[in-house]
């Protein structure tokens, strides 16, 4: 248990402590907010402001710091008055830029929070977050876990019509390009940050139940120009279907953490699984449990 008071010292001493006391006690605030009992504290105590003051420090406190941002951006009660924070896309914009694989993909974790929940859409484009998330999504550049949440993120954007032509007026690729990279592209292995256990060599990715459509890089798959259901990247339902091992869905193991919604096209509610913000050279051969 963490009483009040100490819950308040772990917080100064991430923002005030020394490099190294920063760092050990945003991971500690990033395996805090894997727990649903802890988020709401965390939010009410500032806990937002003082890991959005981390995303320009070193890789040390960054990873942590994005991974206990995208936990709490994943409870849908309190992701409204996370994306009010004046700090959070700012913040998660300077953490996409991160040259750390992890860092970028807890972003595009965030940002697919963000873009899944009516509320929160406003302010993400009020705040300039799209050019964030077209980085994040174009191919050759990060990850594919990455990657794929990005684009889910900007197709559920692309939703609204005017809003698409925003996405398309502000990214680099052309229209067709764009078009191709949110509906018909394939995600290949090539570049990817799955986790080196994954002997199958590609992202798979749960069938939607209504469609039967893949969203991955199965292949021969294509993502269908109407699909638009959710896949929950904090949604274990992966592991217990079998297309993703548990070990996949923590940090540490770079495997994305995607699995189906079914034909639910809005926020995903069932359970999270959040990650702890631990480096992956620190937990290929010890894996931290959650």
């Amino acid at each position: 248990a963490v009483n009040a008071g100490a819950l308040v010292v772990l917080l100064q001493l991430a923002r005030e402590g020394s490099p190294d006391l920063r760092a050990a006690c945003l991971q500690c605030l990033a395996v805090l907010s894997k727990q649903d009992a802890f988020k709401r504290r965390l939010l009410d105590q500032g806990a937002v402001e003082v890991v959005c003051g981390a995303a320009s420090a070193s890789g040390e406190e960054q990873r942590p710091a994005a991974a206990c941002l995208a936990n709490l951006c994943s409870d849908p009660h309190l992701l409204s008055h996370i994306a009010a924070n004046p700090a959070t896309i700012p913040a998660l914009t300077t953490l996409s830029q991160s040259p750390i694989k992890d860092v970028q993909r807890h972003a595009a974790r965030a940002f697919w929070h963000l873009a899944f929940a009516e509320d929160s859409k406003p302010r993400l484009l009020e705040a300039q977050g799209l050019p964030a998330m077209l980085r994040l999504a174009l191919p050759a550049t990060y990850s594919t876990a990455t990657q794929a949440l990005s684009r889910q993120a900007l197709r559920r954007l692309a939703d609204d019509p005017q809003v698409k032509d925003q996405i398309f007026q502000e990214s680099p690729l052309s229209a067709q390009e764009m078009e191709n990279m949110l509906y018909n592209s394939e995600l290949t292995p090539q570049g990817s940050s799955l986790h080196p256990s994954d002997s199958a060599g590609h992202l798979s990715l749960d069938r939607k139940a209504s469609g039967g459509a893949y969203l991955g890089s199965q292949p021969g798959s294509s993502i269908p120009r109407n699909f638009s259901a959710a896949t929950n990247p904090d949604e274990p339902s992966a592991a217990r279907s079998g297309s993703v091992r548990p070990r996949d869905l923590r940090e540490g193991s770079s495997g994305a953490t995607l699995a189906t919604t079914g034909n639910q096209r809005g926020y995903s509610r069932g359970m999270e699984q959040a990650e702890d913000g631990v480096g992956q050279d620190r937990v290929s051969q010890n894996h931290v449990q959650g």
